[in-house]
């Protein structure tokens, strides 16, 4: 009995001990709190952070990122990050003024940094293409500079944020190196990726694709009647079978382009967001790549 009465004490005695130790930890060996735009980023930075972040995603999987209502829980949680994580290349223009009014003074991780940005010119003006993340080889970009974020945080950790992103880094350039293999069996007359919007061009360009959309690269525009009458003589043009709808949006005037055309609805892509099928930003990548391939062999 007095055995027995000890071993529970000293139970009891390690738990809280442990309890303790974990609420006097030094600010500097907390998870570094930080905010991300959206799903993907948040989960490059999840990849790479391990145990070592607490990453709060603004715009969750299967929801539209390129506009977001900004709730009173986001200005919150910007307010008490120490990094707040986005995409650049104006996609989030909607989180500036959300930055403003939570006063933080977390620092920005603008992930796509050093990356050579596409545009398109639309009636004179030149727009940034701001989906970046579609080229695994861009992805290599953004997990360098989200290692060197956190390194410069915690550099403390810089050892296992190192290990981790040059991991990842790893299996981008073993995806990268697979995908071109298996894309060597599509002849170049039947390299085209017809999308709703066009999210897909720095995929597009790095295994040389040309690229059509109804619209350019915000998926709330509204395609004009002598845009839907181009694509159309383009498709038939081109001999192109296949039209690829994006997992979140609506595809009706895709369809109707279709019929119009004699080409057929593909499987979507994940172009914004990941997804229950695409958890992670490397699944999303393999999906949208298996899908493209599948499609025009």
């Amino acid at each position: 009995m007095k055995k027995t009465f000890i071993a529970l004490f000293a139970l009891l005695f390690s738990l809280l001990s442990s309890g303790a130790t974990a609420e006097s930890l030094a600010p500097n060996e907390k998870p570094i709190p930080i905010v991300a735009s959206f799903s993907i980023i948040a989960d490059m930075i999840n990849e790479i952070g391990g145990d070592k972040v607490d990453v709060q995603s603004l715009v969750g999987p299967d929801e539209e990122p390129h506009n977001h209502e900004v709730l009173p829980a986001d200005i919150k949680a910007l307010a008490q990050s120490e990094i707040i994580a986005i995409n650049g290349l104006k996609f989030e223009e909607w989180l500036t003024p959300a930055i403003k009014a939570s006063e933080t003074k977390a620092k920005l991780l603008v992930t796509s940094a050093g990356i050579k940005a596409r545009s398109l010119v639309v009636q004179e003006d030149t727009l940034v293409d701001p989906h970046a993340w579609q080229s695994i080889r861009n992805g290599q970009i953004y997990a360098t500079n989200i290692a060197k974020a956190l390194i410069a945080a915690r550099p403390q950790w810089a050892d296992h944020f190192r290990q981790r992103a040059k991991n990842y880094i790893q299996q981008m350039k073993e995806l990268d190196a697979k995908t071109d293999q298996q894309l060597s069996a599509i002849p170049e007359s039947k390299r085209f990726l017809v999308t709703m919007h066009n999210a897909m061009g720095y995929w597009a360009g790095d295994y040389g694709f040309k690229t059509l959309s109804l619209y350019g690269y915000n998926p709330e525009a509204q395609p004009k009647p002598r845009d839907v009458a181009n694509m159309i003589a383009k498709i038939r043009e081109n001999k192109i079978g296949v039209l690829f709808p994006e997992h979140h949006e609506s595809d009706a005037a895709l369809k109707q382009v279709a019929k119009d055309s004699g080409a057929q609805i593909g499987p979507a892509l994940f172009t914004g967001s990941l997804s229950e099928k695409a958890p992670h930003y490397l699944d999303l990548f393999k999906a949208n790549s298996k899908t493209i391939i599948d499609a025009l062999q």
